[in-house]
């Protein structure tokens, strides 16, 4: 990762993982980098959070636990399934196999197929 993506990467857990516990930043990162990863999804970190469905912000300063974090996602990949793509708050996507719940987030695995929706 470049000093670019990893400054991009920090505002964006920066602005959706506000006020979560370190466990959830890390989650939050670990998500963006699977994003980036997957042959799903676009294959820059620009496309996958400009373009893409994160919130960044360029106005906040990042802080220390934020890119502390960052650099623990970056440094520890796979830490969680390579495909865990979302997360929300308040409850699971319907779409998507639920994983874990850290803080004020739910994440979930790859999309359902048609044969698993209940």
């Amino acid at each position: 990762a470049t000093p670019e993506n990893i400054a991009l990467v920090e505002q964006t857990v920066s602005e959706e993982a506000i006020g979560e516990p370190y466990d959830g930043q890390v989650a939050v990162a670990s998500t963006i980098i699977n994003r980036v990863m997957s042959p799903d999804y676009p294959n820059t970190f620009k496309e996958v959070i400009v373009d893409g469905q994160f919130a960044t912000s360029k106005t906040k300063t990042p802080s220390a636990s934020c890119k502390d974090a960052v650099q623990w996602a970056f440094s520890h990949p796979y830490i969680f399934p390579p495909d865990m793509y979302w997360f929300r708050s308040g409850y699971y996507h319907r779409f998507a196999n639920p994983y874990t719940k850290i803080g004020n987030h739910y994440f979930s695995t790859k999309e359902k197929y048609e044969w698993f929706i209940e």
